[in-house]
């Protein structure tokens, strides 16, 4: 019995395609290998089908390949360590964050990475017959997906003689051919049944020898094409990897399974279903057209790769690798895994500006709320928030109290357990005092076991002579911002348990730093639900600035200003003068005008960093002493750095909404009206309160708005033009009539030119 074997002319071509593919992907993204990877395996099967199944050359030189592919994407990471790069990283179909690759070689799944699995253990059900697949779970393998060119001839002329006869039928009782007429043949035959279907159908009969100009096109266009004997148009799909894609999904464990493996339980994202991949930020969209060094192009290659690293941090980050030494990330208590700089650069990007301190406080004060509400319930004396070392939250080796609470009377204590233990033991052991210790950590795949991490952590820390508690009675509560699990070992009083239960319950969901955490992956990560977001403001749609809720302009600009004079020597040098924050209600026209005199700037480097923390501190303390009625429900800012600062200063307003003004507002010219000025430059150090204006003197307007305008539109950009505009419909309907009949003028001679 002779078999069909592919020719070494066939090989060679295709291996020569993936030397191709391996030296062009000196700085391409992950998916850009792996779609090449695929396109080329697909043309070869589906061309060669069961040909390639009796060539073991080829066999080998497919696992080879497909070897050297993996290899190629682990280098993007500096690391080619197996158990980083488990198969799930490669296999996982792309909607779930993978990279979507097809398999040709026998590729086994570590028991390890199944832990999680939660499928049955019926197995594969759609194989075709070849391959074997006994004990060992393997990853589907695409020959088996393929029909062998025998089956598809018969198939074929089977399917077309039904059609002929379908037809027949249909025009004897005078109807046209639906789909449900051929829906059980509609994928079959050569070509496709469905091809007689398509819209182009009668232009295409008159395409003739398309065949032969496809092949000739090799000698014309310098492009590998893997499918040169067949079009999609004239002989239809000739495969079909549905089943493929099940079946992998069910091979790695199911959708949970390889959920477990990323970052998708910090996104607090209640379920899989109804969220997307934003494709690309942009930034890159904007950049990919513009000229740009090969450095350059090569730097946006980062963005979806570093995408793809953060999504499986859990599993290239995991603690059983053997490297030598771990290296805690900066201001955070996580712990990398030997040196995998694309994930460190993410990782900083989302604790910037000292989140994990941050979140540290809120849930201890969150908890100490929680505490004084039921102060007589569970007959609490005082409860005490401990001064702690800013660095507590991510210093590992030794810990102390966050809060201590005082007994009205003694409380029994029981002996240490879990938090969600139910039975407590009491042995008649009283104290005055109890403490709590909040830990937080960054779990991954291999380590996220939050009640042994606690146990074993209240143990160390209990009997270690560096950490000192206020007394040998407490808990140590323990908080995995990695997969938002949390848990506590310690002993307890009665009724503390079900009190920490519910309050850590309700912090898991609503605490605010947590969801700028949550946020801030989710846009690391840009996966989004389906839910619709706010657009930022622009000149389109300002009319929402006068709808029925409070908004507030929020200027940075002048915040840190200089006069630039110069000296003896002829150099010249800036002085710092008293620069001022503008809080502007546009619908009220009430101006919040806050002078920030130049002691605060004394002593300060980085004043520029400096200028936006103030502002946003300064914006903060003006909400929490207005009356909540009063409160802004959106401020809008002018530039885009105060976005982070004002994220972390309105923490405790989660319902406040930060929103970017994309035109330019020049906020500065209000200077030249006399009476901020005067005002500006007289306020002395003690004087530093809001200043509050409810409307400008008549004059000084007319004086000034013509140069306001002046400056505003003759800048030469029609964007600014539009802020112009703005400007003014934002003061119409005021009692500045003359002004505004200025001002319209010159704009309108303005867009005129």
């Amino acid at each position: 019995h002779g078999f069909i074997k592919v020719d070494e002319d066939g090989m060679k071509r295709f291996e020569n395609r993936v030397r191709q593919i391996l030296m062009a992907s000196g700085s391409t993204t992950f998916t850009k290998i792996a779609n090449k990877w695929n396109t080329t395996v697909i043309g070869l099967m589906t061309y060669f089908r069961e040909a390639s199944i009796h060539t073991e050359q080829l066999l080998d030189l497919l696992v080879k390949s497909e070897n050297k592919i993996q290899t190629r994407i682990k280098m993007g990471l500096n690391s080619k360590m197996p158990s980083r790069f488990p198969p799930v990283v490669f296999y996982t179909p792309k909607e779930l964050g993978g990279l979507g690759m097809l398999s040709m070689g026998h590729i086994l799944i570590p028991q390890a990475d199944l832990k999680y699995s939660k499928q049955t253990d019926t197995g594969i059900t759609h194989f075709r017959a070849g391959m074997s697949h006994e004990k060992d779970q393997m990853i589907p393998n695409l020959y088996r997906y393929i029909q062998s060119w025998e089956a598809e001839f018969i198939d074929s002329q089977r399917v077309w003689a039904e059609y002929a006869l379908k037809r027949k039928e249909a025009s004897a009782q005078n109807r046209r051919l639906t789909l449900n007429d051929l829906e059980d043949s509609w994928d079959r035959g050569i070509p496709r049944i469905n091809t007689l279907f398509q819209k182009d159908r009668l232009t295409l009969a008159y395409d003739k020898g398309w065949r032969v100009r496809q092949d000739f096109k090799q000698y014309q266009l310098l492009k590998q094409n893997p499918f040169w004997w067949t079009h999609q148009k004239h002989d239809g799909k000739l495969w079909n990897l549905n089943n493929y894609r099940t079946d992998m999904i069910r091979a790695l464990g199911g959708v949970e399974s390889i959920l477990e493996h990323t970052l998708f339980k910090r996104t607090y994202f209640p379920m899989w279903e109804g969220l997307f991949w934003e494709k690309a930020s942009g930034f890159e969209e904007s950049m990919k057209y513009k000229k740009l060094t090969h450095a350059q192009r090569s730097g946006l290659n980062q963005i979806p790769n570093r995408r793809f690293t953060l999504w499986w941090s859990s599993t290239i980050d995991r603690a059983n690798v053997y490297v030598g030494f771990q290296v805690q990330l900066d201001l955070t208590a996580i712990f990398m895994h030997g040196k995998i700089s694309t994930l460190k650069i993410s990782l900083i990007q989302i604790f910037r500006t000292h989140l994990w301190q941050k979140i540290h406080e809120s849930i201890v004060m969150d908890l100490c709320q929680a505490f004084d509400m039921e102060i007589n319930s569970l007959e609490i004396e005082t409860v005490q928030k401990e001064t702690i070392n800013p660095r507590k939250s991510y210093k590992m080796n030794s810990s102390c109290a966050d809060i201590l609470l005082y007994a009205a009377f003694k409380w029994q204590i029981s002996k240490p357990s879990l938090l969600h233990d139910n039975k407590d033991m009491f042995d008649g052991t009283t104290t005055p005092k109890y403490w709590v210790d909040v830990q937080l950590r960054w779990g991954d795949y291999d380590s996220h076991d939050i009640e042994r991490y606690c146990r074993a952590k209240f143990l160390d820390y209990t009997s270690d002579n560096l950490s000192i508690y206020p007394s040998p009675t407490g808990v140590l509560l323990g908080i995995d911002l990695a997969y938002n699990l949390y848990s506590g070992y310690g002993s307890w009083f009665p009724g503390s348990k079900p009190l920490l239960q519910q309050a850590m319950s309700r912090i898991m969901k609503a605490n605010p730093a947590l969801y700028v955490l949550r946020e801030r992956i989710r846009k690391g990560l840009q996966l989004y639900s389906s839910e619709p977001t706010e657009p930022y403001l622009n000149s389109q749609n300002y009319g929402e600035l006068f709808g029925n809720q409070i908004t507030w302009f929020v200027d940075d600009t002048n915040v840190y200003r200089v006069i630039i004079h110069k000296t003896f020597e002829g150099n010249l040098t800036t002085k710092p003068i008293n620069g001022a924050i503008f809080i502007f209600n546009p619908k009220s026209g009430k101006l919040f005008l806050k002078v920030i005199h130049t002691s605060v700037r004394a002593g300060q480097k980085r004043l520029g960093q400096l200028a936006k923390w103030k502002t946003a501190e300064e914006v903060a303390a003006l909400v929490r002493c207005l009356p909540v009625e009063e409160q802004p429900k959106q401020i809008i800012i002018t530039r885009k750095g105060m976005l982070d600062p004002l994220e972390v200063h309105l923490l405790d307003f989660p319902n406040i909404i930060s929103g970017l003004f994309q035109n330019e507002l020049i906020f500065t010219t209000l200077f030249q009206i006399f009476t901020l000025m005067s005002a500006q430059s007289a306020t002395s150090k003690k004087q530093q309160e809001f200043i509050f204006f409810t409307g400008v003197d008549k004059a000084d307007l007319k004086k000034h708005g013509i140069m306001i305008i002046l400056k505003n539109t003759i800048k030469s950009k029609e964007e600014q033009a539009k802020s112009g505009t703005f400007l003014v419909k934002l003061f119409r309907g005021s009692e500045y009539e003359e002004y505004l009949l200025i001002s319209e003028f010159f704009l309108l001679n303005y867009e005129n030119k």
